[in-house]
């Protein structure tokens, strides 16, 4: 698999429901179901953390989800090279 800069690019969960155009909790369902692992954090509006992600993370995770609404059955496993470039 080539390894896109663009992959590196961390995206807050706010960012990424706004750039794929879902909600912010199919974001954190992504997160749990496709087992993204945070990529760092930056401080919130609030002086929290907020945890980011991989934009090629949060991508495969899309293309999955699209994969089974088709019918086809989502591979988990699919994520686990990409966490391992981490």
């Amino acid at each position: 698999m080539d390894n896109n800069p663009a992959d590196d690019v961390p995206f807050t969960s706010r960012e990424a429901a706004e750039h794929f155009r879902v909600a912010r909790s199919t974001i954190r369902q992504w997160v749990r179901r496709y087992r993204i692992e945070p990529a760092g954090s930056v401080l919130a509006g609030n002086g929290q953390p907020a945890p980011t992600y991989r934009f090629g993370d949060l991508v495969r995770a899309e293309r999955l989800t699209r994969t089974s609404k088709r019918g086809g059955r989502p591979r988990v496993d699919r994520l686990s090279p990409a966490r391992d470039r981490l």
